[in-house]
């Protein structure tokens, strides 16, 4: 059925990571209320990967990664942040640190 929101996974350092279309969609809406190319960038393919027939793997450039992170960071301070999110959040930091 087309319109269908699809489960998303975050490929981080080969590790797949699945969202739940609420929470992609949460994690969308607070990119892009972040003005950066990196966020609209990040925001645009957690979107795309949510429509059914679309890819649902999301692979994140550098720079897209630290603003996913900070939106998640947002979430976390709302109080409804579940597991996966939290491991999505914990891969982030670590390839970031890596990079540095």
């Amino acid at each position: 059925m087309p319109g269908m929101p699809q489960v998303v996974e975050f490929q981080i350092e080969g590790e797949p990571i699945s969202i739940l279309p609420r929470d992609a969609d949460r994690l969308a809406e607070r990119l892009r209320g972040v003005g950066s190319a990196d966020c609209q960038g990040a925001a645009d393919k957690i979107e795309q990967a949510t429509r059914l027939g679309e890819n649902l793997t999301v692979k994140l450039a550098v720079g897209e990664d630290e603003c996913v992170l900070g939106a998640l960071k947002q979430l976390g301070a709302t109080g409804d942040f579940l597991n996966p999110l939290k491991r999505l959040e914990r891969a982030l930091q670590g390839r970031i640190e890596q990079e540095l």
